[in-house]
């Protein structure tokens, strides 16, 4: 096995007055604000990209200002603001920049939309992110990033793969426009390419543990099926392993021995998701599996499952091609009127609120849990 070693994170150097020439001109600001308390580090991403492509449909600026304090990343000794640990503004305007401009009576603070601001008191029976996370409400003709089929009507494997390739080619052309990583974590993920990976042929496996819910977990054993065949054929061929599971890097390396690289990161071996383990700190926890997914991304091939981390390495490399575990693994909650999205039906917020109340949808997850649970061994 290939690590990386553990050093202390090299924060980066912030520029709180990123924007200050765009925001002279008094554009509109859509503020996007991170509300949901349970998400992980590529929920959130998601989350930030959509705000941003709402922001330009309604002709406003995107500002992504995650400061919550509850926020799993929140580090306060790299600064206030979780985005700009590790992305450039999407728009080129910092958080800090407009709170600066706002204090300074440079700039009018009624120009500042919030999300709540698109959403009529009677509808916020569901919260406006899961809105516009899910497609409900005014955000149901939304053409979003997604990339699982949440809620969406029972679809056979072939219209679920159609389904993949629309939202995957969808994330692709959003993240080329709006993802951009930081140089301080892209140096890091250089680094390991080239000590590690330059030269061979890589074979990506992004294997989900911990807290997975929403699909079936992929067993080792689904991977092992392709790999068996890829490695015997080459002797040089390596696996670069993401997971969050200390057991899947345990059987990994007891099959494929030094042939296995990962990078350092903090692992459960439970079901406790790593972000919520305090062994590390929030920025690394969140740096974590952002270099997990950027080394992903530079394989040469890819097995993922059905979680965002192996997606989100596909469209940070266009031309990366895939076997995708989740085609089979999908759980997909909800009768037809439950259909969030690319459905001639729409779901109202009540409807979706039936859903997620539904037995049906409790009886769905605790099987996704007990799968998971199983092939932890607890």
């Amino acid at each position: 096995m290939t690590t990386s070693p553990n050093t202390t994170a090299q924060l980066p150097n912030r520029d709180e007055t990123a924007g200050f020439e765009i925001l002279g001109d008094q554009p509109d600001v859509f503020l996007i604000e991170n509300e949901d308390r349970g998400a992980g580090f590529w929920a959130q991403v998601t989350f930030a990209l959509n705000g941003a492509l709402f922001a330009e449909s309604k002709d406003l600026l995107p500002v992504v200002c995650f400061n919550e304090e509850w926020n799993p990343f929140h580090d306060a000794s790299t600064g206030p603001n979780v985005w700009d640990y590790y992305f450039e503004p999407p728009a080129g305007v910092t958080s800090d920049a407009l709170t600066q401009m706002i204090d300074s009576g440079d700039y009018d603070p009624r120009r500042v939309r919030r999300l709540r601001d698109f959403v009529s008191r009677r509808s916020r029976l569901v919260a406006p992110w899961v809105q516009l996370h899910y497609g409900l409400g005014p955000f149901r003709d939304f053409d979003r990033v997604a990339t699982f089929p949440f809620g969406r009507a029972p679809m056979s494997r072939d219209a679920l793969a159609v389904w993949m390739r629309d939202r995957r080619a969808r994330g692709r052309e959003v993240a080329g426009r709006f993802l951009s990583v930081k140089p301080h974590v892209l140096a890091k993920a250089d680094a390991f390419y080239e000590r590690c990976m330059a030269g061979r042929r890589v074979i990506g496996a992004h294997v989900r543990g911990s807290d997975f819910s929403y699909a079936f977990p992929t067993p080792p054993e689904r991977y092992f099926e392709f790999l068996d065949e890829e490695l015997s054929r080459d002797a040089d061929t390596h696996v670069f392993l993401a997971t969050d599971q200390r057991q899947f890097v345990e059987s990994f390396q007891q099959r494929y021995g030094d042939r296995v690289l990962v990078y350092d990161c903090l692992r459960s071996d439970g079901d406790t998701a790593p972000f919520e383990m305090t062994e590390r700190t929030p920025y690394t926890r969140g740096e974590e599996p952002l270099l997990d997914t950027l080394l992903l991304s530079r394989c040469n091939y890819l097995l993922k499952c059905a979680a965002a981390g192996g997606e989100f390495a596909m469209y940070l490399e266009p031309d990366l091609q895939c076997t995708d575990f989740a085609l089979d693994s999908m759980v997909v909650w909800g009768g037809r009127r439950a259909a969030f999205l690319d459905q001639g039906e729409r779901a109202s917020a009540t409807d979706a609120v039936r859903m997620a109340c539904s037995r049906a949808y409790y009886r769905a997850r605790g099987h996704c849990v007990s799968a998971g649970l199983r092939l932890l061994g607890l």
